[in-house]
């Protein structure tokens, strides 16, 4: 049981100083899209883009809409969430980055990361560089289509489309300080998506044992009207997972520090390391979640080994 503490990537412009996102390939605006500006009038159903340190899109609400700066102009604006650059960053998984052939971003932290995670990446390659002061420290490239032992040519033509959406982490990384971290997704000739990219500080918390279990949480809504009829409203869903863990007891009191730490933070939750894109053979994807502890329970079994429980939702 692995878990993976989330470095921020506030949404800067890539020439900030203090940007962590210092390239991408996707660009800051969409094709025929306008930056906002303060001295053009909109219209109802316009679409434009706040930059800067914000980074979302916004659609006029009314006509003669002048001046009013979309954050702070509820009334006049609808919210669309972030540009299609930062979608990959606003901390959902639901919401996906997307462009034709590739996608390719360049972090620079600042300080020590030594994880990657993924998650609803539809890409056919990810090719992950780390580069320090002394030059390249870590370069791998993974064939994502066909990665987990599970996957083959069959279900990768005839499984619906949404099964093609993956996750994934890297657990390899080498622990460097200011690292310069190159990220490619692709795909080439075909549109790429990666819903959600998280760079950050892995920890071990213990063995997960089988019995362990999955599930989802689905908030479609299926009603039937008074003749019998269906209707299924389809909507997002979010994995769960309840790990039964082996752990150290001396280590008990560190855990319980760290797990009550991470209650209001969102963190990713690795049931297996053998989940990990580069592991020899990789399984256990399922057990990837990136959300919220629910509960955890630690049993004092004795004095060399204790049992636990951990809860968790994605988000």
């Amino acid at each position: 049981m692995i878990i993976i503490r989330p470095t921020d990537i506030p949404p800067y412009e890539v020439t900030n100083p203090e940007a962590v996102l210092t390239s991408s390939t996707v660009p800051e605006t969409a094709t025929g899209e306008d930056k906002y500006d303060n001295t053009v009038t909109y219209n109802t159903g316009d679409i434009v883009s706040v930059l800067g340190d914000v980074q979302r899109r916004y659609e006029s609400l009314t006509d003669s809409n002048l001046d009013n700066f979309p954050p702070d102009s509820p009334n006049e604006w609808l919210d669309l969430g972030f540009t299609n650059r930062w979608k990959m960053f606003d901390g959902g998984t639901g919401t996906l980055t997307s462009q034709s052939d590739s996608i390719e971003v360049v972090l620079e932290p600042g300080g020590l990361v030594n994880a990657l995670s993924f998650f609803n990446v539809d890409a056919s390659e990810i090719e992950i560089k780390v580069e320090n002061g002394n030059g390249v420290v870590y370069n791998k490239t993974a064939d994502f289509v066909l990665q987990t032992s599970s996957s083959n040519w069959y279900s990768y033509f005839f499984e619906t489309f949404g099964a093609r959406f993956r996750d994934s982490v890297v657990l390899d990384i080498p622990p460097i300080v200011d690292p310069k971290i190159t990220v490619t997704i692709s795909r080439p000739g075909e549109p790429t998506a990666c819903g959600l990219l998280l760079i950050g500080r892995q920890q071990t918390l213990g063995v997960t044992n089988y019995g362990s279990s999955v599930s989802i949480r689905d908030f479609s809504v299926k009603q039937t009207d008074e003749f019998g009829n269906p209707t299924v409203v389809e909507r997002a869903f979010v994995k769960r997972a309840e790990l039964d863990l082996i752990v150290n007891t001396a280590d008990v009191a560190r855990i319980q520090r760290i797990l009550a730490d991470r209650r209001a933070e969102a963190t990713v939750y690795i049931g297996s390391p053998d989940a990990a894109l580069f592991a020899d053979d990789p399984i256990h994807e399922e057990t990837l979640v990136y959300g919220y502890y629910v509960d955890f329970d630690i049993v004092l079994s004795d004095k060399r080994t204790s049992r636990a429980t951990l809860e968790v939702e994605g988000l």
